[in-house]
C-alpha cells in the first residue's frame, strides 16, 4: 500500500514540481550533516593520534634514561646575575674537557638552576650564556658518588661604542 501511495505522490510531483514531497525515509537526513560527520571523526582520530604520539617516547626530553648509578656524580649549577638575582632561561653546554662537542645542553629553569648527571670521573667544562650577559666557562672535576655545586655570576655585557 505504501508503494502505491508513494507512486501516486511522485506522479503528482511530476505534474507540479512546486509542491515536492520528500520521501519518508529521507525526511530527517540532511546532506550537510552526513558530509561533515566523516570529517569530524577523521579530525578527532587525528587529534587523538597526535596526543598519544606526543605522550609517547618520541622526544628526547621524554626518552627513558639509563638507571642512575651510586657512582654517578651530579653537577648542580645555579646561575645568578651580578646583583644576586637568579637568572632563568640561561643556556648551558657541558662536555668532558678536551672534547669540543657538547654532551649535555639545555636551559636553566625558572629558579636559574640545572643539574647534569655524569657517569664517569673526570674533568668537565660547563659554559653558561644568557641574552645580555657575557658568557662564562668553568672547569670542574667530578668525583665518584658526589654532588658538586657550581655557581655562575653572569655580568651584563658592556654597551658597544660606535
Amino acid at each position: 500500500m505504501m508503494t502505491t501511495m508513494w507512486k501516486a505522490m511522485k506522479r503528482k510531483n511530476l505534474r507540479n514540481p512546486q509542491h515536492s514531497v520528500t520521501p519518508p525515509a529521507r525526511r530527517f537526513r540532511h546532506r550537510t550533516l552526513w558530509s561533515i560527520a566523516p570529517l569530524v571523526c577523521l579530525a578527532g582520530s587525528a587529534l587523538i593520534a597526535i596526543h598519544t604520539h606526543a605522550l609517547g617516547t618520541s622526544s628526547n626530553a621524554l626518552a627513558p634514561q639509563k638507571k642512575p648509578s651510586p657512582n654517578d656524580c651530579i653537577l648542580y649549577v645555579t646561575v645568578f646575575t651580578d646583583q644576586g638575582a637568579r637568572l632563568p632561561d640561561a643556556a648551558f653546554t657541558a662536555h668532558a674537557t678536551g672534547k669540543n662537542k657538547p654532551h649535555w645542553d639545555g636551559y636553566s629553569d625558572s629558579r636559574g638552576e640545572f643539574a647534569v648527571r655524569v657517569s664517569f670521573q673526570g674533568d668537565y667544562e660547563i659554559e653558561v650564556k644568557a641574552k645580555g650577559y657575557d658568557p662564562q666557562t668553568r672547569k670542574v672535576t667530578s668525583e665518584v658518588g658526589q654532588r658538586l655545586d657550581v655557581v655562575f655570576n653572569l655580568v651584563p655585557r658592556s654597551p658597544k661604542k660606535p
